[in-house]
Order: structure tokens, then sequence, then C-alpha cells
């Protein structure tokens, strides 16, 4: 399947930096596209919202080969873009699958590790700034969009 992944330059990146973070993008677009589970457990008391855990989760070897490659600049941002031919092998959905069952079984959120960090690089190319659980955005912060939103 082809995949095209994009990215823009940061203040403190390099346009190599980028240029990885456009490959993830792609292979997390494939990734997504053969299958990804989404997990989700929400505690409400008297009516009040107590506790509110999300998860993907997306386990596959991807094999990416690149097609073509661009770099642009856009509202003074130089962007890159890698379009790639990803083959996903779609054995590893099956304990995908089995991860999923355990999950909703347990029922229970997972072992917290919350920490503050200044800044995040997101797999889709954004940024986040604020608190963090378990290596992902948790609480408060700021996301920072590729396209410059926040």
């Amino acid at each position: 399947m082809l995949t095209e992944g994009t990215a823009r330059v940061g203040e403190a990146e390099t346009e190599i930096q980028a240029r990885q973070r456009a490959w993830l993008d792609a292979k997390r677009q494939a990734l997504e596209e053969a299958g990804v589970v989404i997990t989700s457990i929400t505690t409400v008391n008297n009516y009040h919202l107590v506790a509110d855990w999300l998860q993907s989760t997306a386990t596959a070897r991807v094999h990416s080969t690149l097609v073509s490659e661009s770099r642009s600049v856009e509202n003074n941002m130089i962007v890159l873009r890698v379009k790639l031919d990803c083959r996903v092998n779609t054995e590893d959905i099956a304990a995908l699958n089995e991860t999923l069952r355990k999950l909703t079984e347990s029922k229970t959120k997972p072992a917290t590790d919350v920490q503050n960090t200044k800044d995040l690089l997101l797999p889709d190319g954004s940024r986040y700034t604020g608190s963090i659980l378990n290596g992902l955005p948790d609480g408060r912060g700021i996301k920072h969009f590729p396209d410059g939103g926040r």
C-alpha cells in the first residue's frame, strides 16, 4: 500500500529528524489501515467524570520502500513529504486482538507512572508539552500540531 507522511521542521530540529518523523507518519498510516486496537475505560461517580483512560495499540512488522520524497516551504516552514510503499505483515494482528481481549477483561487501568516533561515528540509529528502517563500525553498540556495549530 502507498502511504504519505508529512513533517514540518521544528525550531530545535534538523531536516534529518523531520524526515524520520515523516517516515514514521507514513508507517503509522499503514499500520492504522492494517488494524489498530483502541481501548478506553471511563469512571463516572455521581454523574461526574472521575477518570478517563484511552489507549491505542498497533503492532505489525512493516517493510517500507521509498517511492518519492519532496521538500517545500509553507508558511515560512520547511515541509518534508515522503511517499512509501509499505508491506504490513498482518499475522501480528492476531496478537493484537489477544492484547485487546486481555485489556477488556481486566477492566483496570494500568499502573501509573506520571511524570512531567518539557517536550514530547509524538509519532504523528505533533509536539506535546505537559504531564505524561506511561510515556503518553496525560492531564494538562499543550499539543502543537504540525500545521501550527495548538
